[in-house]
């Protein structure tokens, strides 16, 4: 029943984070996360909270909301953090409860000298046990790897719910957690819309929400907070929309919660991006501008400080890029996702139906490279891999059959309003049999004195009127 002053009064004057995670009583989330922060006691409280009483009543939340997580604001207000998809029980809530700590910490600067390399090492170590078995399997015959690889990906094309995804995702989840936008981060965010304005190949109501939204933003040309860009993305009219409605990644699905995803969508919307510009700008482009876009996007609002560190490494070299070819920018991208596929092979992060080698493969592309005399692939032929890479990326290529298919919106949307509808009459009866309940019990809170007066005064006379029937029944 503890509350939020009462919260604050029980922390060191150090502490510069107060985080309460709500879940079931059996849980060990909140007892492991506050083990793994416990480096931090100093500057980060953490709180576990497991009873429906009064800090759930202020969150909104019941116990189908947990587990769930918040940080108390040195203003009293509070503030959830999104930890992700929760619907799977194959999810490690610890993993997500600690990917959701740092990417807030990274973006709101409130711990000093916080390192998550301390947290990547736990988190390899715990998954490394895990995949042991797959690794192994997978290391002992490289053709499996092949066939799986092929047998996943030669028929699966770039499909368009997966960039919607991304971008959803990218401007309802990601940019907001950045605390301050202004300087080179309120630049990046507008260099990239504008290059989403001129290069997404989507939809007419999508890429006009892009250019109102660039509209909105230039208006505020001081910058803003992440809370001030929440708002400022709620357009939607007819015309203009970003949908937030798909559910489930298709190209970029991985064989369980944990894979692909986000950063697999993320590479597919670059690709596609450099792709698009070489197949709709005149002959003479800028062809520095979507990588360095990109760069200052990862460098400013990507959620994983050590892939942002690691990109940046990647493209220090970006300002010496051949202006005079088209193609340019689509092998610069191509070239540095194949050194990161290389550099992640066999990680825990990979996914095992999903192997990170080297695209595309010799399956994918027959033709893309050169064969040595073992008949084994050598290197890539890179006019015919760009050839290759265009077609793939270009938007004729794009899967857009979910998206047009008016079916499978419909049956998302009456699914929307089935518990939606469900939502509404299970509250409707629940107030209508707890009202009586709830009266009563504002009734005693309020007249509690009198209540117990009235109960001593019936005592009394129930005890006297027994005695005097006790002592009529000796005489008599």
């Amino acid at each position: 029943r503890i509350t939020f002053e009462e919260l604050y009064a029980r922390i060191p004057s150090t502490v510069q984070m107060l985080l309460v995670i709500a879940e079931k009583r059996d849980d060990f989330t909140g007892r492991q996360v506050m083990l793994d922060f416990s480096k931090y006691r100093d500057q980060i409280a953490i709180f576990r909270t497991t009873t429906d009483g009064k800090l759930w009543r202020k969150f909104n939340i019941t116990m189908k909301d947990v587990p769930a997580l918040f940080v108390i604001l040195r203003n009293r207000t509070f503030e959830r953090i999104n930890i992700g998809p929760n619907s799977s029980n194959n999810i490690d809530y610890r993993d997500l409860f600690n990917n959701a700590i740092r990417l807030y910490i990274n973006k709101t600067k409130y711990i000093e000298n916080f390192d998550d390399r301390d947290f990547e090492e736990v988190i390899l170590s715990k998954n490394a046990l895990k995949n042991t078995e797959t690794k192994q399997k997978l290391a002992q015959n490289k053709n499996v790897t092949d066939e799986i690889l092929d047998k996943n990906t030669i028929y699966r094309k770039v499909n368009m719910i997966d960039l919607e995804l991304a971008l959803s995702y990218m401007f309802r989840e990601e940019v907001p957690q950045t605390k301050e936008i202004h300087g080179e981060a309120y630049d990046a965010l507008v260099q990239w819309l504008t290059v989403l304005t001129k290069y997404f190949p989507g939809r007419e109501p999508v890429i006009a929400y892009f250019k109102q939204l660039l509209l909105k933003v230039n208006e505020q040309s001081n910058g803003f907070s992440g809370n001030q860009f929440r708002k400022i993305i709620d357009i939607k009219t007819s015309n203009a929309y970003l949908p937030n409605d798909h559910v489930q990644y298709q190209h970029c699905a991985g064989s369980a919660p944990q894979y692909r995803g986000y950063p697999c969508a993320l590479w597919l919307l670059f690709h596609t991006l450099t792709v698009s510009q070489y197949q709709t700008a005149p002959k003479q482009i800028n062809v520095i501008e979507i990588p360095l876009a990109i760069k200052n996007y990862i460098k400013h609002f990507f959620g994983c400080r050590q892939c942002s560190i690691n990109f940046m490494k990647e493209t220090i070299n970006i300002t010496q890029l051949n202006s005079q070819n088209k193609r340019e920018a689509i092998i610069y991208l191509w070239k540095i996702h194949n050194r990161v596929n290389k550099r992640l092979r066999g990680k825990v992060t990979e996914d095992p139906q999903y192997p990170k080698v080297q695209f595309p493969s010799k399956k994918l592309c027959a033709t893309c490279q050169s064969m040595n005399k073992d008949n084994t692939s050598n290197e890539y032929i890179m006019s015919k891999t760009i050839d290759f890479l265009v077609e793939y990326y270009s938007k004729e290529n794009m899967d857009t059959s979910l998206i047009l298919n008016k079916s499978y919106n419909n049956e998302k949307l009456l699914t929307r309003q089935e518990r939606l509808v469900s939502s509404i009459k299970y509250k409707t009866e629940i107030k209508e049999h707890t009202g009586l309940v709830k009266y009563i019990i504002t009734l005693i809170q309020h007249f509690s004195l009198y209540i117990f007066v009235a109960v001593i005064i019936i005592l009394v006379l129930f005890r006297r009127r027994y005695c005097r029937v006790k002592t009529k029944r000796y005489l008599v």
